[in-house]
């Protein structure tokens, strides 16, 4: 449940931040916070920590799909 409650969240921040940064900063800031909360997630044991750093994760993953989805699309077809 939380991690479908901060990929909604994620979506909506990413877009408007996407508006404002573009989406290469957007892209780039979600694959290193993504990277830096799975360091954290690896050494937790603490299920309430877990919890929340997987919704973390989520938040994070969701705002770089929509801009890389786009980057690999654009170029899959400008070379087809």
């Amino acid at each position: 449940l939380s991690l479908s409650h901060c990929s909604t969240v994620g979506h909506d921040t990413a877009g408007v931040l996407a508006d404002f940064l573009g989406a290469r900063a957007i892209l780039a800031i979600g694959l290193i916070f993504s990277g830096i909360v799975n360091l954290f997630f690896a050494s937790q044991s603490s299920l309430a920590m877990l919890a929340v750093l997987w919704g973390a994760n989520g938040f994070f993953q969701v705002s770089v799909h929509p801009f890389s989805a786009e980057h690999v699309l654009q170029d899959w077809a400008w070379h087809s």
